[in-house]
């Protein structure tokens, strides 16, 4: 997780887009399938449980990327996706938060840039 304004500082986000470029995804732990889908996404709000499809602000950050897992667990390709549609939040009772989500447990690496402005309190 990381917070989306200054230390100590709350108040209204703005992101204008986002990007996700992901080389790594690897399934682990129990429950987890090897092959088939699993979606990726930053969003809002944590996901709930694993093993669920990402929704609403689960991944209104940068949506949802649904990953093909090879049969190892892993990625069949690194994956990459843009998110140009403006997300506004509130964080001005507490600071906006940006969650890396996944549908399974997963180790995750690549690179999330997040353009952002804190448009202020009041």
């Amino acid at each position: 997780m990381n917070k989306l304004t200054r230390k100590g500082q709350q108040g209204h986000i703005s992101v204008y887009s986002g990007h996700a470029a992901i080389t790594q995804f690897s399934a682990q732990g129990t429950g987890n399938t090897d092959s088939g889908v699993a979606d990726l996404g930053v969003g809002s709000t944590a996901t709930a449980t694993n093993n669920e499809e990402l929704a609403t602000t689960e991944q209104n950050i940068i949506t949802k990327i649904d990953t093909t897992l090879n049969g190892s667990g892993d990625l069949s390709a690194a994956v990459d996706v843009i998110n140009v549609t403006p997300v506004h939040l509130d964080g001005s009772a507490s600071a906006a938060a940006a969650y890396l989500n996944s549908a399974i447990t997963a180790t995750v690496d690549g690179t999330i840039t997040i353009i952002w402005a804190l448009l202020g309190d009041d």
